[in-house]
């Protein structure tokens, strides 16, 4: 049974700490509980663990742990999704309550913002509002990724003004930061961001996180830039592309061996932003399901090789 294209992706959480499971055995242990059960939540927690994070939390009638040995200890130990509760939502609370001790991530691309000025002013914004969400998009974001699952921005939410806090700052150079990055003025739809505290599904928001959607580069691995991310998971979406990787029609030849597209095969175009001139450039990437068989094989087989290195 092949597993949904959410799931090959699986990242099992912690559900009281919010960290991923590291070991490779307990982490493919939760990723089949995951597929078995169908569970779409990336936390996992002990029945004690449960308690302190909600008295009121129980597990539902009939649900079976997934039974894991912990490398360093030995222990035995039974994990619990938390789809397998009555508070799943309070799972989510508690889970960002923590992470939102970290700085600010992007919900399109799960990473960090780039610019160390703006992620500043998002925490800064986050602790003033008291927002536990770590989650920021756009309305650009919401309306390419969200809208099936109807997230809307709440009424009388304001957002935050990206733009205006890169025109505010300076680079190490003292040159204006903001120069190379006037395309971004005007073009409100996606400087201003809430966060997912200011929409009305944040539980959507953090859960779209954790199931796989975010556009990796089959190049280096990394995901593309949240300018991109909602034109190439929209794209994934209408096509029914079931691979999160993409490569650029320049990089196909570049794999050893080299990619070969499917007859007929429609790229997308996207914007990617030149490091040294700032400047925007049409780019035409493919998904990896436009390729003919083995891609992916091919991919992997390249992104381990850079783990090595």
């Amino acid at each position: 049974m092949l597993c949904p294209s959410y799931l090959c992706r699986y990242t099992a959480l912690s559900g009281f700490t919010g960290l991923a499971f590291t070991h490779p055995e307990t982490s493919a242990q939760l990723a089949a509980g995951a597929t078995s059960g169908q569970f779409t939540s990336p936390y996992w927690l002990t029945r004690a663990q449960l308690r302190v994070v909600s008295e009121d939390i129980t597990l539902l009638a009939g649900q079976v742990p997934v039974t894991v040995i912990y490398p360093s200890t030995k222990a035995i130990i039974d994990l619990y999704n938390a789809e397998q509760t009555t508070h799943h939502e309070a799972i989510l609370s508690f889970v960002g309550a923590r992470t939102n001790e970290s700085e600010p991530l992007h919900a399109t691309t799960n990473t960090a913002f780039g610019r160390p000025r703006v992620g500043a002013m998002l925490a800064k914004i986050a602790k003033e509002q008291g927002y536990k969400s770590p989650y920021w998009l756009s309305q650009a974001d919401i309306d390419a990724c969200f809208t099936k699952d109807d997230v809307r921005i709440k009424e009388g939410q304001s957002g935050t003004d990206v733009a205006a806090a890169l025109r505010l700052a300076a680079d190490v150079n003292g040159s204006p930061f903001w120069e190379g990055w006037s395309d971004l003025a005007d073009d409100p739809l996606r400087n201003v961001f809430f966060n997912a505290e200011q929409t009305t599904r944040p539980d959507v928001i953090q859960r779209h996180t954790a199931k796989g959607l975010v556009a990796l580069s089959g190049k280096t691995g990394k995901p593309f830039a949240f300018e991109q991310q909602g034109k190439l998971q929209a794209a994934a979406a209408e096509r029914q592309f079931k691979s999160t990787y993409w490569v650029t029609e320049g990089q196909l030849g570049s794999f050893d061996p080299a990619l070969q597209l499917r007859p007929g095969e429609v790229g997308i175009i996207v914007h990617l932003r030149d490091f040294k001139s700032k400047k925007l450039r049409e780019i035409l990437v493919y998904n990896v399901d436009q390729i003919m068989d083995g891609g992916e094989e091919v991919i992997k087989k390249h992104l381990a090789s850079l783990s090595k290195e």
